[in-house]
């Protein structure tokens, strides 16, 4: 499966004005951060393990509107950092093409105002990290991840997703560009992913419907505070959990063949589903009538960057509605190299 991306074009030329106009200093240089976009479950299909090399893989462009922090840690006698928030947004209305333009961001990392101030560096060696979105970082660096949200960031676990560490010289001319492009791997998913697609039989089910209760979860990671950050992660759960969560989000639609379908997605902590299994319950409403369903997941060990998708079939049997799993189908199922 071919790999594609949306590579994040520089400012345009007026943009570049407009930030000259906004330079503290002499001896500082301004950040221009590229970035591919991020590693995602979708057309990844293996059962084996890749400890050295990535297979085909998607890169997924990021959307428009979403925010991100760029931080930059300065090595040397006393460490520093200093971040920007950005946003993606459109170069032009039509094109399709898209940029990282400076912002500023509320504490829930939406976009308050574009008119934001590029990132500005001195001279020295600096590791370029992201996150998205763009929330309120605890101390810099951590914030509370909970059941039922996405993270992405740098991760440097993998090779693939790393952060970029580069040498800024302080030697500039007057005519030389006083602008340094940083190209920034994929973001990973620090969270894992749940998919259940539920299809209906075609004979006798006419609709396949979630109710208001949506689906419930139990047996998660419990949430806590400041549970990541940007190099230490997300850590796993095991032994007994009490963690829940429930989803009200769903995609439904009706196949070429004339059945229907249910899909729902949810990000989930990373978790260890041998202690304590997984339970899922489908608050359903099929040809009208209320009709729950579980699911419970054993012996998995649900890791961040990790989708797992899950097939069943409704039908009905003597009258009853019943759901049968006919397979099980570990997506990007690989490790980094």
């Amino acid at each position: 499966m071919a790999a594609w991306c949306c590579m994040l074009l520089g400012w345009t030329a007026c943009d570049n004005d407009a930030a000259a106009d906004k330079v503290p200093g002499d001896g500082l240089v301004q950040i221009q951060p590229v970035l591919s976009g991020s590693l995602v479950a979708d057309g990844f299909s293996t059962t084996t393990r890749a400890p050295e090399n990535l297979p085909d893989h998607v890169i997924v462009p990021l959307p428009e509107g979403t925010t991100l922090w760029i931080i930059a840690e300065k090595s040397g006698e006393v460490t520093s950092t200093s971040k920007t928030a950005y946003v993606v947004k459109e170069v032009s209305e039509g094109t399709g093409v898209t940029s990282l333009y400076p912002c500023e961001v509320d504490d829930d990392g939406k976009v308050v105002s574009v008119d934001g101030t590029p990132m500005f560096i001195s001279e020295g060696t600096y590791t370029f990290w992201a996150v998205s979105p763009a929330r309120e970082l605890k101390d810099g660096n951590t914030l509370s991840v909970k059941n039922g949200e996405e993270l992405l960031a740098t991760d440097d676990r993998y090779v693939k997703t790393e952060p970029t560490t580069i040498t800024v010289s302080g030697n500039w001319s007057n005519d030389e560009s006083r602008i340094e492009v940083i190209k920034l791997n994929p973001l990973f998913n620090q969270t894992a992913q749940l998919k259940f697609t539920i299809t209906s039989e075609a004979k006798w089910i006419h609709s396949l419907e979630l109710l208001a209760a949506g689906v419930e979860y139990s047996g998660l990671q419990e949430e806590t505070e400041n549970n990541w950050s940007l190099t230490n992660h997300l850590n796993t759960d095991y032994g007994m959990k009490n963690g829940t969560y429930r989803e009200t989000e769903c995609v439904t639609g009706k196949n070429s063949d004339g059945t229907h379908y249910l899909e729902v997605t949810t990000p989930i902590l990373p978790v260890n589903a041998v202690a304590t299994p997984v339970v899922v319950l489908f608050n359903v409403l099929i040809n009208g009538v209320p009709s729950p369903f579980s699911i419970m997941l054993t012996e998995k060990n649900f890791q961040a960057g990790y989708s797992y998708h899950y097939k069943g079939t409704v039908k009905l049997q003597d009258g009853v509605a019943v759901i049968v799993w006919q397979f099980v189908e570990w997506n990007m199922d690989v490790v980094f190299d």
